[in-house]
């Protein structure tokens, strides 16, 4: 199943290979989030520094995945109509992503 972003000019599809790594990528943070929230107060000095590192991780993990997933953009101009464009130079974040490959080309 291909997921789906919808930019004002621009709609980002989800590689179905890619899809599998961001959700499980997501699942990992959600559930560090979850005992942080849920169990903050009963953890140790050293398992709150471990629990932080891997929220860290987690969401650097979440962000570089979300990236590589949704690589696949329709792009639309008044000059060029209804562009498709394959992302494959990949940037860290989705923000970046956005403005170096889909504003920033022509």
């Amino acid at each position: 199943m291909n997921a789906f972003i919808e930019i004002p000019c621009c709609s980002w599809f989800a590689r179905n290979s890619e899809s599998g790594k961001l959700q499980s990528d997501v699942r990992e943070y959600l559930a560090c989030q979850k005992i942080n929230t849920e169990y903050n107060n009963q953890l140790e000095q050293e398992q709150k520094t471990d629990l932080r590192k891997r929220l860290d991780d987690a969401s650097k993990s979440s962000e570089s995945s979300l990236v590589a997933a949704y690589s696949i953009v329709t792009k639309f101009s008044v000059k060029n109509g209804t562009d498709v464009l394959q992302v494959r130079q990949f940037r860290d974040s989705i923000d970046t992503q956005i403005n170096t490959n889909i504003i920033g080309c022509t």
